[in-house]
């Protein structure tokens, strides 16, 4: 049977000769009957080809094209191969089929390298590891290689990178791996397209720079050295432009091979589609070389880093400069997402001849970069950056040159300087806009590559939101009110070299553009497009001697009547309560688009609030195309890192208190950004002052528009040993040293101990008298009056070295009182601190003093006083009798919620029955207030207090009075404003089965859960799995944390929290972020604790309990299952007041929430309450 399927095949292959002609018989038809009939066709139609060609080929796969070989194609032929190999021996088999067996070489490499399951080049070649012996099958493979090559006369020495002489062999054969190809079109996508991140297309130069550790051996190699193809990254780049203009079908007639093009459609289909829909990625950013000319010094800036894993291991950086190492350990901060970021450093450079950095990440080498300085210059871009080329754009540089060479284009130079650290060098900072060659040649003999490229600059533009372009948003638009004109500048520079392309995306017609160019002289030609531009959205695209030189999508719009309240203004007191508006038309819409920018609306405006933030975020949408708009409001953006576990919450201007303690061991950073656009740069001084003695230290940067810098104090604490009292400062001026702001931003303090405290009442008077561990000046002593906790502490001046006063108890409140000693704020000119309330537990007022001989206040306040006094004593019996005393109608809120937050300070809550005890004061109060308050009125005067009041105390108040059925009726714009200070909350308010969600909340929830889970709402089955999945892997945690050889994390004394992360970093697991945390968040207050809360759910569903018959169902199958007792009281509680169940009364539901709510569980309770409102929203 095989004699004759053999036979014929040979007829058949005869018989094609005969009547199709050597055209026919270069298509190969791949239907083959016969076991090996693909490999004797193949086989014979190579030779035939072979044997009629004339061509010069560049590689083999270039003489192959001819066979049109896919990825499927490849595989079938090569399973045949391998099946053939698996009855005879590698020599004959390739002595049989030379060419195929080259062929297949060719296409291994193509197809199989580095691919997710390629197991390395010569197993994947023969099928499997056991499926061949190096010495005896890779020689005759290797040998039939040789012979086709020869036979071609093809000539690769030159593309020979790989470090293994066979491989590199194999692979100069190719044009690069499949694989390789892709990757440069995710790099180019992401780092130039995506979004349309940007008007520049970048030079290859510039795209390495940042890329080229994303791209494999021979991606690096075909971009930066090979020159198989010419211009290849131009002509790539212009493959992708074409591909995503057309929806993934690039222009046909650029000249690459077409294997790059089938590859760029499969990208299009699945790579992109991933990067698309990944909901952040995160690059290693590339370390730089910049000159700092505004503050004399040459930096290595080593930029932050983002990662979604938990960092267990080594994390930082490793520099070795002219052979000395040295390792930065990474700075860490978790940020609220889930994310951790790794905050950047900055290392100051005296001359160097090389530098070599790592980023080691998780004990792992992530990249490797080289910096060189082996010749007699240094050139840098106009942008300050250490170039590594010899070649510079047009618009300008930096050359540095030894002081014995002389610069010789003199009219070019726009400025020189020196920097103190780099003596041997003068620096040129040169033009070339104008300068007539391509080429610079230095008196070192150097040859400076000038690129064929004119310099672009945008003139008379007006945007419709920003005042200088949208910086902040690396993959929006720009919205032009007048699109203003493009200057192009090269010497000679003639409008024939330009093709220009401008497409109206709304209505898919496109211009050839070319007498708009208007000639302003021999070097310059202008671009003007307003006439032709109306309402909508344009792709503006311009080549210069067939080469992408910009390339922008963009909106028009005109006559939008916008009015920005903010005037740029450094005053916290000058931005408060200040807004945008813009006017409504059926054009556009404005939507929210981050947590710290409130969006409401009226009948015809949208009304724009950012909150604590400097700058604006918002959407807007015209004709179905949504640009994310970043409207700078304030002039700066203040941030201070490194306090998060010292404070708990954002700092929003308020002068941050820590011990000295805390500043020498914590690494604190304040990072300034400089949103101010009026001014090319300012100064910006850290003034660190002595509060005893007035000495001072400062420290001044200079930072241009759109730039940041970060003071690290840790670096400053060897030479702040001697000030034990300190306020930090940050002082800013304009180029004539006029001082635009001053700010106060961190007061550190020696804790000042009354020591041996005395207090000796005489008559109307009571001297105080105590003992200071060290000499203190400049002190202030105050005392807080506990029992009215609303009123501000009076406040003595003390004399220097003075530990005693006087004080007239006539002149002060009646009530009790707690004396401190602090140190006197410094005034400033611009103050704008903001004091938070202060309140006492009982171990803070040992040093009570009692007044009975002062005035007392009004009738609610001397009620509120004797409520407290009694909590204080626990004189339980009469604090329900004054409660009944309280005046509500006329009652001053602020005084009542400064009096219940105190009285929760004074009792004891780590006593169950206290809780009982608070739980039915607080009945009383609320039961009283609610007659006379209405409940939207209530919770809008809390919120405003959110200045005085720390987190804990908002949401204490807020969980106090929602805690009652009446909660159910607020209104949208109190959702809004309690989505600003309690997310959980407001969440849990907005009506079951209502199905949106006011504006602002939906942005406070994108910001807070992941996207994935938001998209999970109403999919109860989903969430009742997630529920699931959570509780099993933290049973599984303590399962794994008491293995044997996990001892050592308990021996170490980690935190739960910190080995959570590496149980989840082994595991492989990863947990949802809702309201702002992952499990690894609370896992130190959900671990081993009892239930105090017994909530009790109904076993079976009935129609009058106002819920989904299968929702209820599959919540009584979830409780069925094997999931800890303490774990399901939670549970439970949370379905009970999400579901709004009516088998349990109102009492009963505020004795759940307030029990809740003081438990160790309550972030846990909040997780589940949030699951739930998911599924009922």
């Amino acid at each position: 049977m095989n004699g004759k399927l053999h036979l014929h095949a040979r007829m058949f292959c005869e018989l094609d000769t005969k009547t199709l002609g050597v055209k026919g018989l270069l298509k190969v038809n791949w239907e083959c009957c016969s076991v090996y009939e693909s490999l004797e066709r193949i086989e014979k139609r190579m030779c035939l080809q072979m044997s009629l060609n004339k061509r010069i080929y560049l590689c083999l796969e270039e003489a192959f094209k001819w066979l049109n070989m896919s990825a499927e194609t490849y595989s079938k032929i090569h399973a045949e191969y391998i099946t053939l190999l698996s009855n005879q021996n590698a020599s004959k088999v390739t002595k049989t089929y030379p060419l195929a067996t080259t062929m297949l070489l060719i296409y291994t490499a193509v197809y199989r390298y580095n691919d997710d399951d390629s197991n390395g080049f010569w197993p994947e070649f023969f099928g499997g590891e056991k499926n061949y012996n190096y010495q005896r099958d890779v020689n005759p493979v290797m040998n039939a290689l040789k012979i086709v090559k020869e036979r071609y006369d093809i000539d690769t020495n030159k593309r020979q990178y790989m470090q293994k002489s066979n491989l590199s062999e194999i692979f100069s054969q190719i044009y690069l791996p499949e694989v390789s190809l892709k990757r440069i079109f995710s790099a180019l996508y992401s780092f130039c397209f995506r979004g349309y991140r940007g008007n520049d297309l970048y030079n290859v130069t510039e795209f390495l720079e940042f890329n080229e550790y994303r791209l494999d051996k021979p991606g690096c190699f075909f971009i930066k050295e090979d020159d198989i193809i010419e211009d290849s990254y131009d002509k790539i780049v212009e493959l992708m432009k074409s591909g995503l203009d057309n929806a993934g079908e690039p222009d046909s007639q650029i000249e690459l091979p077409n294997r790059f093009f089938d590859t760029f459609r499969e990208w299009y289909q699945n790579d992109k589609k991933q990067i698309d829909n990944k909901k952040e990625e995160f690059y290693i950013g590339s370390p730089k070389v910049k000159i700092d000319m505004a503050n004399d010094k040459i930096m290595l800036k080593l930029p932050k880093q983002k990662s979604r894993t938990y960092i267990d291991e080594n994390c930082g950086w490793k520099v070795i400069i002219n052979g000395d190492s040295r390792y930065i350990p990474a700075r860490i901060i978790r940020q609220s997402g889930g994310t951790y970021l790794i905050l950047d450093e900055d290392m100051e450079l005296i001359e160097f001849r090389k530098i070599e950095v790592e980023y080691i990440f998780n004990d792992k080498v992530s990249g490797k970069w080289t910096f060189l300085n082996e010749k007699d210059y240094v050139l840098f871009d106009k942008n300050n950056l250490l170039l590594q080329r010899d070649t510079v754009k047009r618009d300008g540089c930096i050359v540095a040159l030894k002081k014995n060479i002389i610069f010789p284009y003199e009219e070019n130079i726009i400025e020189k300087f020196e920097i103190s650290d780099w003596k041997e060098y003068l620096f040129y900072e040169v033009s070339l806009e104008d300068y007539p060659n391509s080429k610079m040649y230095l008196d070192t003999q150097a040859i400076i590559d000038i690129e064929d490229r004119p310099v672009i600059q945008r003139k008379a533009y007006k945007l419709l939101f920003e005042e200088k372009g949208n910086f902040l948003a690396e993959e929006s638009l720009n919205v032009y009110e007048s699109f203003g004109v493009i200057q192009f500048r090269a010497p000679y520079i003639q409008e024939k070299y330009f093709e220009i392309r401008l497409s109206d995306l709304g209505c898919k017609r496109q211009y050839e553009i070319k007498t708009n160019l208007e000639k302003l002289n021999d070097n310059t030609l202008s671009l003007n497009l307003d006439h032709l531009l109306k309402k909508g959205i344009y792709n503006l695209s311009i080549k210069y001697k067939d080469k992408s030189i910009y390339r922008e999508v963009f909106l028009t719009y005109k006559d939008l009547n916008i009015t920005n309240e903010y005037k740029m203004s450094y005053s916290q007191k000058d931005n408060m309560h200040r807004r945008i508006l813009i006017s409504k038309n059926n054009e556009i819409e404005i939507s929210a688009n981050h947590y710290e920018t409130k969006l409401y609306e009226d009948c015809d405006k949208y009304i724009i609030e950012p909150t604590g933030t400097a700058v604006a975020r918002f959407i807007f949408k015209l004709f179905n195309w949504e640009v994310h708009i970043n409207k700078i409001v304030k002039p700066i953006r203040i941030e201070i890192t490194g306090l998060e576990e010292v404070i708990n919450q954002k700092s929003d201007g308020k002068l941050i208190d820590i011990t000295k303690t805390v500043f020498c061991s914590k690494d604190i950073r304040i990072q300034i950004s400089n949103f101010d656009y009026r001014y090319e740069y300012l100064a910006y001084q850290l003034c660190v002052v002595n509060i005893n003695d007035d000495n001072s230290f400062t420290d001044t940067r200079k930072v241009k528009f759109g730039d940041e810098y970060t003071w690290r104090l840790k670096s400053y604490v060897d030479r702040l040993i001697n000030f034990d009292n300190m306020l930090i400062v940050l002082n800013i001026s304009n180029s004539t040293d006029e001082i635009l702001y001053s700010q106060k931003l961190i007061k550190v303090t020696q804790k000042i101990d009354m020591l041996g405290f005395k207090k000796t009442e005489n008559e109307n008077h009571m001297l105080l008298c105590w003992k200071e561990s060290q000499r203190n000046t400049n002190r202030i002593i105050r005392l807080y009056n506990y029992t009215v906790p609303s009123d501000k502490p009076l406040e003595f001046d003390l004399e220097d070295d003075s530990t005693e006063i006087n004080i007239d108890l006539r002149k002060c409140k009646f009530g009790a009182y707690v004396p401190i000693v602090d140190y006197k704020r410094e005034v400033s000119f611009f103050d704008n601190a903001i004091t938070e309330k202060k309140f006492f537990d009982i171990s803070q007022i040992n040093n009570s003093i009692i007044n009975k001989l002062g005035p007392k206040g009004s009738k609610q306040e001397h009620i509120f006083c004797r409520i407290i006094w009694c909590v204080l004593k626990e004189k339980d019996d009469e604090i329900i009798e004054l409660t009944k005393r309280i005046d509500f109608k006329t009652i001053c809120l602020y005084e009542l919620f400064c009096a219940m937050l105190q009285i929760k300070y004074f009792i004891d809550l780590e006593k169950r029955e206290n809780i009982d005890k608070l739980i039915c004061i607080n009945k009383e109060i609320i039961k009283g207030l609610l007659q006379f308050h209405n409940l939207n009125q209530i919770i809008e005067e809390i919120c405003s207090y959110k200045e005085e009041f720390n987190t804990e105390d908002i949401s204490y108040l807020i969980t106090l009075f929602l805690s009652i059925r009446r909660a159910k009726s607020l209104s949208d714009n109190v959702i809004e404003l309690l989505s600003e200070v309690d997310l959980i909350n407001a969440l849990c308010l907005v009506e079951n089965g209502r199905g949106e969600l006011p504006n602002n909340l939906i942005t406070a929830c994108k910001a807070s859960f992941d996207s994935e889970l938001l998209g999970m709402a109403r999919d109860f089955k989903s969430i009742y799995s997630i529920i699931e999945t959570e509780v099993n892997i933290i049973k599984n945690f303590w399962e794994w944390l008491t293995e044997h050889k996990n001892n050592y994390l308990l021996k170490r004394n980690y935190t739960k929290a910190r080995m959570f992360r590496i149980y989840e970093y082994e595991s492989e697991i990863s947990s949802y972020k809702v309201l702002g945390h992952t499990i690894d968040d609370l896992v130190d207050s959900i671990i081993d604790e009892n239930s105090f809360i017994y909530p009790k759910v109904p076993e079976t569903w009935s129609d009058t309990m106002n819920i989904n018959q299968e929702i209820f169902r599959e919540f009584s199958y979830l409780m069925q299952k094997e999931i800890s007792y303490s774990y399901k009281e939670v549970i439970k509680a949370a379905f009970l007041v999400v579901s709004q169940l009516n088998t349990i009364s109102d009492s009963k539901y505020f004795e759940l929430m307030i029990k809740c709510y003081f438990g160790k569980r309550r972030d846990m309770f909040n997780r589940y309450r949030a699951y739930f409102k998911l599924i009922f929203i």
